[in-house]
């Protein structure tokens, strides 16, 4: 019933909806109108289309939408503030990882690559690291040695 009815809604106490509706089931192949001995538009109403809400009803469910609609807003509103205080906080971080890098970088060539290595030891194992094609594997490769050694086992290659 509620399929055949949908197209437009019910007001209640409507003859004309009724019929329709009948109307409309019978050539769906619901039966004839005579398996409805009881036509008052009210009952025929409260038996097929049960919940149809009152104008009271709808009026309280727009309400009621309209004020989830408000509070999304607001929701929105602040998410959207902090989008833009944390794109603000990044613009920050990255100016300051700037100046960092480019101060780093001047003291890095007062340094030269002799007084650098002697600040840091590791700095040769990371350009051989930095430059090989694929630093994963060399590591991996460097640390096998490095245990194979440690077990007493010949890997059969030379160590640099």
């Amino acid at each position: 019933m509620q399929e055949c009815c949908a197209s437009r809604p019910l007001i209640p106490n409507s003859q004309f909806n009724v019929n329709r509706c009948l109307g409309q089931l019978e050539t769906l192949g619901y039966g004839q109108t005579a398996e409805y001995p009881s036509f008052h538009t009210n009952d025929l109403l409260d038996k097929h289309v049960p919940n149809v809400p009152t104008p009271v009803q709808w009026e309280a469910r727009l309400s009621s939408t309209r004020t989830e609609i408000r509070l999304a807003q607001a929701e929105l509103g602040r998410r959207q503030e902090k989008i833009e205080q944390l794109e603000d906080d990044l613009a920050d971080v990255r100016d300051s990882l700037a100046e960092c890098h480019a101060e780093l970088t001047q003291n890095v060539g007062k340094l030269g690559d002799a007084g650098l290595e002697r600040a840091w030891p590791e700095l040769r194992q990371y350009k051989t690291w930095r430059h090989a094609d694929a630093g994963d594997k060399v590591r991996k490769k460097e640390k096998t040695k490095n245990y194979a050694r440690h077990l007493g086992v010949r890997t059969g290659t030379t160590t640099p």
